[in-house]
């Protein structure tokens, strides 16, 4: 590894720079703080050292790593794209809480209750806290009580390593159904909860929801992915108990196949036997987390994002609606490429709070991501971090992995939806912008909606707005651009839309409140991106001056056409 040059992962923008140590002028171990009143220092970390530093943005910037150099600039630098834990406590304190995330506003509790597992899978993030103490019943029930003392918290989450094997489970998720939360899910691998009665005794506690891995369609690929004979057979079982549970409404049942390399091809497959056992369950493709067991086996396990768009998109059309399908995992620009809503972004994880024996851990971690010049324009560069950098490392081709999903992506105006109407590129009389929003499903749940903004100096009172709600379909709706404007800085509209300021995850939102006679519904737009793409539409039809640009005639023709 050279010692002349200094590989720098910028925060603000995720991408990667090399640059020559006599390019810079000085490097700031800590931050600038009123020392940069210009912000004309940016915040990086060097790589593989993981050290925060701050350094002048004019001396990196001529040194940005052009994609086709992003994979063999990892490798010489032996780059893991692992870090510590955020927060490690000391070892062995039972006392303390091993909380991160969010911890002013989430919606939701992750709890993670040990390493743990009697499964091995090839691609387990938790791989490495395995044989590591496991949260204490007093932590897990402290863990509880805190997160139900927050007002918009409302559901809670059972995750491991394997939360069956702890035998005070049942009275886990008592104590959590006792505390008021709303949703109590359990992620599991399907061995224990194989038994009714005990599935029975965890739906009669409280458990409301079921994650259930599987992983493959056939035996031999489940059981050799999970390290682990008879597990399919166990998993199958478990699933067919929890169909049984279904058909009264007592538990909701989600299937978690991790797509990786020994899988993959039964990907398409994977609904129909779901269907078969479990009709009114659903199915979530996972792309590996790069950590723990994923890390190890990461050249013969971890596939290439083009096969998992190509293998899931083969699984929806099998599906044909009758199973749903969801991913995780991905950047947006992926599940919108599979033409479903995108799941993996940064507001939304913003929204848990976890608890886990990681966050206490000095076992290292992974999901550090950087961006592409590949990258850029895309819409949701607000809301992503970019690619796994052992994925940027172990695949040169990456640039061109995302290049393929943005031709397919509906948003970027690719093959997986109908042609834009109004174009995806500013012209003289025109302006386009493509961004994300956030559709209040609930106080626990927010979806993203991938969305593209429409003005037409023809049509200088409009703003078009294009909703990709996945699966190829859009919802089109019609805004005034004064409306949105006003919006910006204070509450405004009446009857079907009502539009106002407001904070939400730590980030400055417009909310936009739609009334139908179906009821309402809450989107949150970025209030940063909405308001540059409105002074856009100000510089091509200066607001006062509409009138000068309407055609009344022919929009009269129109109307009297229609008539």
């Amino acid at each position: 590894m050279t010692t002349s040059e200094l590989l720098l992962l910028t925060h603000d923008d995720r991408r990667l720079h090399l640059v020559p140590l006599h390019a810079l002028r000085s490097v700031l171990l800590s931050a600038p703080g009123d020392h940069d009143p210009d912000r004309t220092t940016v915040e990086c970390t060097a790589l593989p050292s993981g050290q925060v530093v701050h350094v002048k943005r004019d001396e990196i910037d001529p040194h940005l790593l052009p994609d086709d150099e992003v994979s063999a600039a990892l490798t010489r630098f032996a780059v893991t794209g692992l870090r510590p834990a955020s927060a490690p406590g000391p070892a062995g304190d039972t006392r303390a809480l091993p909380m991160f995330g969010n911890l002013t506003d989430p919606t939701w509790l992750s709890l993670s209750l040990g390493g743990q597992c009697d499964s091995a899978c090839a691609f387990c993030y938790t791989e490495w806290i395995r044989h590591e103490p496991r949260l204490t019943h007093e932590q897990a029930v402290r863990a509880l009580e805190e997160a139900a003392a927050i007002p918009t918290l409302g559901g809670v989450v059972l995750t491991g390593g394997e939360p069956t094997l702890r035998k005070d489970l049942p009275g886990l998720v008592r104590h959590a159904s006792a505390k008021g939360f709303g949703s109590i899910g359990l992620q599991t691998n399907g061995h224990r909860i194989s038994d009714p009665e005990y599935l029975d005794d965890l739906v009669e506690s409280g458990v409301t929801h079921v994650l259930l891995s599987l992983h493959g369609a056939r035996r031999e690929t489940h059981d050799g992915i999970a390290g682990r004979a008879n597990s399919f057979d166990l998993a199958l079982r478990a699933l067919t108990a929890l169909a049984a549970r279904a058909s009264d409404e007592r538990v909701v049942t989600e299937v978690n196949f991790v797509v990786c390399a020994q899988n993959a091809e039964e990907a398409g497959d994977f609904p129909d036997l779901v269907r078969r056992v479990a009709p009114r369950a659903s199915v979530r493709y996972s792309f590996p987390i790069v950590e723990g067991a994923a890390y190890d086996n990461v050249e013969t396990t971890l596939p290439s994002l083009t096969t998992f768009v190509d293998r899931v998109s083969a699984a929806v059309e099998t599906a044909a609606g009758a199973v749903p399908v969801s991913v995780a995992n991905v950047p947006p620009c992926m599940s919108s490429a599979v033409g479903l809503p995108p799941t993996y972004t940064v507001s939304s994880r913003r929204t848990m709070l976890g608890v886990s024996p990681f966050a206490s851990s000095a076992t290292l971690r992974g999901e550090v991501g950087a961006k592409l010049q590949a990258c850029g324009g895309c819409p949701f560069t607000d809301d992503c971090d970019g690619l796994q950098l052992p994925y940027l490392r172990l695949f040169p081709q990456a640039p061109q992995h995302v290049a393929a999903a943005r031709g397919r992506c509906s948003v970027f105006g690719g093959t997986r939806s109908p042609a834009r109407d109004r174009g995806a590129e500013d012209t003289g009389t025109r302006v386009t912008c493509e961004l994300l929003l956030h559709l209040a499903v609930s106080a626990e749940d927010r979806q993203p909606v991938a969305t593209v903004l429409g003005y037409d100096a023809a049509d200088p009172f409009a703003v078009h707005a294009t909703f990709h709600i996945g699966g190829g379909e859009t919802v089109e709706w019609v805004f005034p651009r004064d409306l949105l404007a006003e919006g910006l800085s204070r509450p405004t509209g009446t009857g079907d839309v009502r539009v106002y300021p407001s904070r939400s995850h730590g980030r400055d939102v417009v909310c936009v409140v739609l009334a139908s006679p179906e009821g309402e519904a809450l989107l949150e737009a970025p209030k940063g991106a909405l308001g540059a793409f409105l002074d856009r539409t100000d510089a091509l039809v200066r607001p006062g001056t509409e009138h000068r640009h309407f055609d009344l005639d022919t929009e009269l023709s129109h109307i009297l056409a229609e008539g």
